[in-house]
């Protein structure tokens, strides 16, 4: 080997660019099982709001089993955020502290935007998921405005 100083050495933001990370990503969240990638999942379809009529909370679920809906998202978090280990949990005084327990609500809250320098692929699917929560607050509204409670994609639960 040898120490020339011409030698360039790819930086970390070079690898995931050029046939890196960002590949690799984009290539996992098509390979995806359909719905289980937010960008690829359709409301209505992959999941509905359902509504507990007892107590008026809602949750998205997947139709055809009534087990909550999770999905994956993708993007950067903003530069600008402040992440702590307590989120947004009051930590209380010297003289009286609060302390986290496994049942203390705890929010971490961050904003994601599209991951800097990524290929158009990951861009679409970053753009993807906006659509997506775009047509799930559409519909919230249709439905405020049109009365339609427990109408579609709403499912009642007692």
């Amino acid at each position: 080997m040898s120490d020339s100083s011409n030698e360039t050495t790819a930086t970390i933001f070079d690898l995931r660019n050029e046939h890196g990370i960002y590949d690799g990503l984009s290539e996992q969240l098509l390979n995806l099982p359909t719905g289980d990638c937010l960008a690829q999942a359709t409301y209505n379809q992959d999941f509905v709001r359902q509504i507990n009529t007892h107590t008026g909370n809602f949750a998205y679920v997947q139709p055809s089993s009534g087990i909550e809906y999770e999905s994956i998202i993708m993007g950067q978090i903003a530069g600008d955020e402040k992440i702590r280990a307590c989120g947004t949990h009051y930590a209380g005084t010297m003289n009286n502290p609060r302390p986290i327990t496994d049942k203390t609500p705890v929010k971490s809250m961050f904003s994601l935007c599209k991951p800097e320098g990524s290929p158009k692929e990951l861009a679409v699917i970053f753009d993807n998921q906006l659509a997506t929560l775009s047509e799930v607050t559409l519909a919230h509204e249709e439905e405020a405005t049109s009365g339609s409670w427990g109408v579609g994609g709403m499912t009642r639960r007692s």
